[in-house]
């Protein structure tokens, strides 16, 4: 990892921050879909890519919290796979499904019994 790649994971925000950013509601679109002008109701989706517009703001707002999409993805897979675990563990029984999906992401993953939490 060279230095550039440091600085931007030094400077991250939490990955739950993250993602509250780049949902839908904060998307401040800069042109409506359909607007009036006069008589004449023009559709801007003929000349305005709302989803191309979507994914731009959403590259640039990862761009400027210090990620990647790939690492994003990467680590909600992996909060993913820690959820579900902590998930069935309290069943005591993981579907070998997740322990596969598990090892891809965790190349080094140890499964350990359950164990209590007293408050």
């Amino acid at each position: 990892m060279d230095e550039t790649d440091t600085f931007k994971r030094l400077r991250r925000i939490p990955h739950d921050e993250m993602a509250k950013k780049i949902d839908i509601k904060n998307f401040k679109a800069p042109v409506s879909s359909s607007y009036k002008l006069g008589q004449l109701v023009v559709e801007s989706s003929q000349f305005y890519n709302r989803e191309l517009t979507i994914h731009f703001w959403r590259i640039k707002t990862f761009e400027e919290n210090g990620w990647t999409f790939e690492d994003f993805m990467l680590e909600s897979e992996k909060k993913a796979i820690l959820e579900q675990v902590a998930e069935f563990n309290k069943k005591n029984q993981i579907p070998q499904e997740l322990i596969d999906r598990a090892r891809t992401f965790f190349p080094n993953v140890k499964f350990v019994h359950a164990h209590v939490e007293l408050e």
